[in-house]
């Protein structure tokens, strides 16, 4: 899901509680200071429209109008017809209710957000064909992923590839025994999946390796491990593995893992900085700040 939206966009989402008109959503986008990216496009100006960041109660509408659209055929889902023979009863006074609220925990992504409503939504379609049809929860399941594949059912299937973590290449639907995890994990409120993250906690021997390898001659992983290995023996301490230290050397920066291995001129080559374009000006014309309208100094 995109995390920044044109004007035109915003006003095509027709929200609630939200403006209707162009230029009341670009008031209010200015009044409450929204943060913008240039992003291109045919027409605009420069070949460039702006596209802003909505605020967190903003974007949870957007959210919920994202979700029902891909929810958005799960109310004529048809019942299975090759099951124990039973013929599907529709209960028109209990249309599919959207997933319940999603809870918002601190920390979590929008893609983990999204990740988990549409799980809730797959489980709903699930329940829905136990309930009208009277079949056991496997069968119900086995119906539904059956329907993801088959044509006129687009909107299972989306449903389905909303719901995927990333793992496994994608593109390929969840098997009955992850369906039925999902189920215990609702239970649990964890559906979320979680994101994983490198282990920041720095041991006590990596300020000692960043002492032997950052010297002006500019010695390898290998040449400094060796001198290493001798100092941590000296003093009695565990030895972690060659492979251990090189993990824990990419995780370093750049700028902190080379400063001793090259001179400060030779340093402010890999600092990070921010190259600018003019080739958009006319002849003469003074570079001004987007915001400010301010010369470059």
């Amino acid at each position: 899901m995109k995390t920044h939206y044109s004007i035109s966009e915003l006003l095509e989402m027709n929200l609630e509680k939200f403006p209707k008109t162009n230029r009341a959503i670009l008031y209010k986008v200015e009044r409450e200071k929204w943060s913008f990216i240039e992003a291109s496009c045919q027409g605009g100006k420069n070949g460039k429209r702006r596209e802003y960041a909505p605020p967190p109660d903003v974007m949870k509408q957007i959210q919920t109008r994202k979700l029902e659209e891909a929810l958005g055929g799960l109310e004529d889902l048809p019942s299975p017809t090759e099951m124990e023979g039973k013929p599907a009863v529709r209960n028109e006074e209990t249309p599919l209710a959207l997933p319940e609220t999603v809870c918002i925990v601190d920390g979590s992504t929008e893609q983990q957000r999204l990740c988990e409503a549409s799980r809730r939504g797959v489980l709903t379609a699930v329940e829905r064909v136990m309930a009208e049809a009277g079949v056991s929860k496997e069968a119900a399941i086995t119906t539904v992923l059956t329907q993801a594949k088959m044509s006129g059912f687009e909107h299972i299937a989306k449903l389905f590839s909303l719901a995927a973590d990333g793992r496994g290449g994608g593109g390929k639907l969840p098997s009955v025994r992850t369906i039925k995890r999902w189920f215990a994990a609702r239970e649990c409120n964890s559906l979320a999946p979680k994101i994983s993250q490198k282990d920041m906690n720095v041991p006590s021997w990596l300020p000692l390796f960043l002492e032997c390898y950052r010297l002006p001659m500019k010695p390898s992983v290998a040449e400094a491990y060796r001198f290493f290995l001798r100092r941590l023996e000296s003093d009695g301490n565990e030895c972690p593995s060659i492979h251990t230290v090189r993990r824990w050397l990419d995780k370093v920066g750049n700028v902190e893992r080379e400063r001793g291995r090259r001179g400060a001129r030779d340093l402010k080559n890999i600092l990070p900085h921010k190259r600018r374009d003019f080739l958009h000006l006319k002849p003469a014309a003074t570079p001004r700040h987007k915001t400010t309208c301010k010369a470059w100094r």
